[in-house]
C-alpha cells in the first residue's frame, strides 16, 4: 500500500468514488479536494501507525517512553500522565475517530449552506 504510487488507474478510480461522495455529501466543490486529502491521509496514517506497531499491546506507555525528562521538558506529558497509560480500546478508537471525520465534513458541507 504504501510502496506503490497514488496515481494508478485504480487508485484515481477510488478517489473519484471519494470525491463523488463528498459532493453527494454536500461539500462544496471547491473543498471536496481538500477533504479528500485530509480523510485519506488520516486512514493512510492509522493504518502505517497500524503497521509500525503504534497499537501493539506490548508497545511501551508514552509515560515509560518520557520517564527521561522532567516536568519541565515534556509539560503536556506530565500533566496528562494517569491519561496517557489508559489501556485503548484501538477498534473503538477508530470507530471514534471515523465518527469525527464523518461531523467534520458535515460541518464543511453545512458552511456552504448558509
Amino acid at each position: 500500500m504504501f510502496s506503490r504510487p497514488a496515481v494508478t488507474k485504480d487508485a484515481v478510480r477510488a478517489i473519484d468514488a471519494i470525491f463523488g461522495a463528498l459532493l453527494d455529501a454536500g461539500v462544496p466543490p471547491s473543498e471536496v479536494a481538500r477533504v479528500e486529502r485530509l480523510t485519506s491521509t488520516a486512514i493512510i496514517g492509522f493504518a502505517m501507525s497500524e503497521v509500525n506497531g503504534r497499537f501493539a499491546a506490548a508497545r511501551q506507555p508514552p509515560s515509560v517512553r518520557a520517564e527521561w525528562a522532567s516536568a519541565g521538558e515534556l509539560p503536556a506529558h506530565h500533566r496528562l500522565r494517569p491519561h496517557l497509560d489508559k489501556k485503548v480500546d484501538w477498534d473503538a478508537e477508530f470507530e471514534a475517530d471515523l465518527t469525527d471525520l464523518a461531523a467534520m465534513i458535515e460541518s464543511i458541507a453545512q458552511r456552504s449552506v448558509r
